[in-house]
C-alpha cells in the first residue's frame, strides 16, 4: 500500500507545480488593443504572456534605435570604446536625415562623449546621435548596419532586416513584435542602458559647437514632461518610436519585485476612451495595460 501512495505523490507534483507556472500564450485573455502587432514577455524566463501577430513584420521606426544602443553597450563591455570616449562628429553622420526625423543639430567637427550621445539617441530621439555612435562603433554607417542584421540573427530574431541605424522607414527595414522585445531583453542586461532609459530629463553640457542640450524622456510612462497622466512606477524604461506608416510604437520594461516584463506595442495611434473627453496616446495606454495584465495574471 505504501507503495501506490508514493506513486500518488509523484504524480500529484508535476500536476501542482504546473499550476504554478505561467499559461501560454495560446490561452490568453483578449485584450481587444489599440495597436496592430503586441507582445508581452517575461524577461526572466523567456515566457510569452501574450502574443498578437508577435511574428508578424512590421515597422519598428525608432524602436530600431534599441539595437543601435545594445551594439553600443557591447562594444563598451569589450572595451572598444567607454562612456566617456569623445568621438568628432563626421560629414557622412549628419548628412541625408529627412528633415522630418528628430536630430540633435550636430555638426562635423562636433566633440562629444558615446555617453551624452546615448541620452540624445535614447531620450530625444535624435536620429544623427545615432549614426555618429554607429561609426564609433563600425567605422562606417554601411559596416554598422551590418552588424546590426548579424546579431540580430545571433539573438534569434528572425523577422528582422535593418538598412539604417534610427529607424527611417523602409520596405526593407522591418521587424516583428517578438523580435523588439529580444533584442529589448538583450539590452538590459546592462546597467547603463538602464539608467538612460530610466532618466525623466538631460542636459548634454555645451560641446566646442553646440550650447548644452536640454530634452525630456518621451516615453509617457517615464516621466510626465513630455506626455501627461501615463506615468507608470514600475516602468524602468523603454523607447519611443513614430513614423505616419509605423504608427506610435513603444518598447517599454517594468519590475516588480523579481519580475521583469517586457511589452511592445506597434501601430498604435490617438484614440477614444469611453468617459474621457481628450484622446489618449495608444502607444502608452496599452502599453501599460500589457504590462499591469502580466502583473497581476502571472508569478
Amino acid at each position: 500500500m505504501k507503495k501506490y501512495r508514493f506513486l500518488s505523490l509523484l504524480l500529484l507534483v508535476p500536476m501542482v507545480l504546473s499550476l504554478l507556472l505561467p499559461i501560454s500564450a495560446a490561452g490568453q485573455e483578449d485584450l481587444d488593443l489599440f495597436c496592430t502587432h503586441a507582445v508581452l514577455l517575461d524577461a526572466n524566463h523567456g515566457e510569452l504572456l501574450y502574443d498578437m501577430k508577435a511574428n508578424e513584420r512590421a515597422y519598428p521606426a525608432s524602436l530600431t534605435k534599441v539595437m543601435t544602443a545594445l551594439l553600443v553597450m557591447e562594444a563598451i563591455s569589450y572595451g572598444q570604446l567607454s562612456p566617456s570616449t569623445v568621438v568628432t562628429v563626421s560629414p557622412s553622420a549628419v548628412e541625408g536625415i529627412p528633415s522630418e526625423y528628430v536630430t540633435g543639430n550636430f555638426k562635423a567637427g562636433e566633440e562629444i562623449t558615446i555617453e551624452h550621445l546615448l541620452y540624445c539617441m535614447m531620450l530625444e530621439s535624435d536620429c544623427d546621435a545615432s549614426n555618429i555612435l554607429a561609426e564609433a562603433v563600425d567605422g562606417s554607417i554601411e559596416d554598422f548596419v551590418a552588424h546590426m542584421n548579424r546579431r540580430a540573427g545571433e539573438l534569434g530574431c528572425q523577422g528582422t532586416h535593418f538598412t539604417n541605424t534610427y529607424g527611417l522607414h523602409n520596405e526593407n527595414h522591418y521587424s516583428t513584435a517578438y523580435d523588439l522585445a529580444i533584442m529589448m531583453q538583450a539590452a538590459l542586461e546592462y546597467d547603463l542602458f538602464r539608467t538612460v532609459t530610466k532618466t525623466a530629463s538631460y542636459t548634454v553640457p555645451a560641446t566646442n559647437l553646440s550650447n548644452e542640450r536640454f530634452f525630456y524622456n518621451k516615453n509617457g510612462l517615464i516621466s510626465n514632461l513630455y506626455y501627461e497622466g501615463y506615468y507608470y512606477d514600475k516602468c524602468i524604461g523603454g523607447k519611443t518610436g513614430t513614423t505616419d506608416t509605423a504608427g506610435r510604437c513603444l518598447v517599454a520594461a517594468a519590475e516588480d519585485g523579481d519580475e521583469l516584463l517586457i511589452s511592445v506595442v506597434l501601430g498604435s495611434g490617438p484614440m477614444a476612451v469611453p468617459g474621457e473627453e481628450k484622446l489618449k496616446q495608444g502607444q502608452f495606454r496599452e502599453s501599460r495595460r500589457l504590462l499591469e495584465y502580466g502583473f497581476n495574471n502571472f508569478h
